[in-house]
């Protein structure tokens, strides 16, 4: 009997000390990890009705994303408590060096991200320079800005059922479904991705250029992290060849670069008239006689305003026709992609691997 008294103590014991520890563990840690680079760090929080957290003191600045809640609110070392959040999408700019206290004060579960950006005084670092493919510009009525300041753009796209956005230039980004839902991603070559995102869902995303199209029956709600810096891009004038190239195909290749650089030396002072830094990444397919046509220009990338991308489209219609493709090509076109700079580093700062 005193045994069994004893055992039963020792059990008592330990579920105390266990609810102890959870009901601590919001005041030291995240519940979660997320994705994390060299460029942005991602932890998740979870908060009972009524229960606060206090957040690490960082030393870079980071920003505050609400996935679920009614009544979130914070509290700094240095000022007084503010609600943030009524509602999923609402965020919070953290300053670096800064505790914060978050609570909820709602009668549901709250939960919430935080995203350090690592790059936040990297101020020699290039910004993502101007597009006219802007997604927000592009599409008023689905996307709009929730915060933006010099580091970051976050942005909120809603897509009802079936609906799409216009192709649109995306920088380095962080994506944030705040509903499961299902989309559909189509790049410039008309490739289509099919992906099914749960609520709360968070993926880091690189440079695209693509259209997004909600497949799913509910409303697609998202988020969109935007990086304005570092601006990460290819260095010095180029072409990049097809992976499966025959090597005897490179004579032919070096013709082609070397007509349109020829070309681009001429176009080259036209575009620095405009004083504008951007980057304009195309691929064309040169057919069997040597044409090149319009509609065998895709624009691959566009981070430049309209009148940089004429200068590139120019380079490249100029530099046509080619020589008629070698008998060894067998197939009806040659893909060859070209990366024109416009008043940029010769590198790009903090992209190195």
């Amino acid at each position: 009997m005193l045994r069994i008294l004893i055992v039963l103590l020792f059990l008592l014991i330990f579920s105390n000390l266990l609810a102890a520890q959870q009901a601590q563990s919001p005041e030291q840690t995240p519940i979660a990890a997320d994705p994390e680079n060299k460029h942005i760090k991602v932890a998740r929080f979870s908060l009972d009705a009524h229960e606060g957290v206090t957040l690490p003191k960082l030393s870079n600045e980071s920003i505050a994303v609400c996935l679920r809640g009614e009544l979130l609110s914070r509290a700094s070392d240095k000022g007084a408590s503010e609600v943030w959040a009524d509602a999923p999408g609402n965020a919070a700019w953290n300053r670096s060096g800064t505790a914060y206290r978050i609570k909820n004060g709602g009668d549901l579960p709250a939960e919430f991200v935080v995203i350090e950006l690592k790059d936040s005084y990297a101020i020699d670092q290039v910004r993502v320079p101007h597009s006219e493919r802007d997604p927000v510009s592009l599409n008023p009525r689905a996307i709009h800005v929730v915060l933006e300041n010099e580091h970051v753009r976050l942005i909120r796209m809603q897509l009802g059922p079936r609906q799409g956005m216009l192709e649109s230039q995306f920088p380095m980004r962080l994506e944030i479904a705040l509903r499961a839902g299902r989309m559909n991603r189509t790049d410039i070559f008309g490739k289509s991705v099919e992906l099914e995102k749960k609520s709360g869902d968070v993926a880091w995303e690189k440079v695209d250029l693509i259209s997004i199209t909600n497949s799913g029956e509910n409303l697609l709600d998202y988020l969109i992290l935007e990086l304005k810096h570092p601006f990460c891009y290819p260095t010095g004038f180029g072409f990049s060849m097809p992976r499966e190239i025959d090597p005897s195909m490179e004579p032919y290749l070096r013709t082609v670069y070397e007509a349109v650089q020829k070309k681009w030396m001429k176009e080259s002072p036209r575009a620095a008239r405009h004083e504008e830094r951007g980057i304009v990444e195309l691929a064309m397919n040169i057919d069997r006689t040597g044409a090149l046509s319009d509609d065998d220009i895709l624009l691959h990338n566009v981070f430049a305003s309209e009148a940089l991308v004429e200068v590139a489209l120019a380079t490249v219609r100029k530099a046509a026709p080619f020589p008629p493709l070698p008998a060894i090509w067998t197939k009806p076109q040659l893909e060859v992609r070209f990366v024109f700079h416009f008043g940029l580093p010769k590198i790009s700062p903090g992209c190195a691997n």
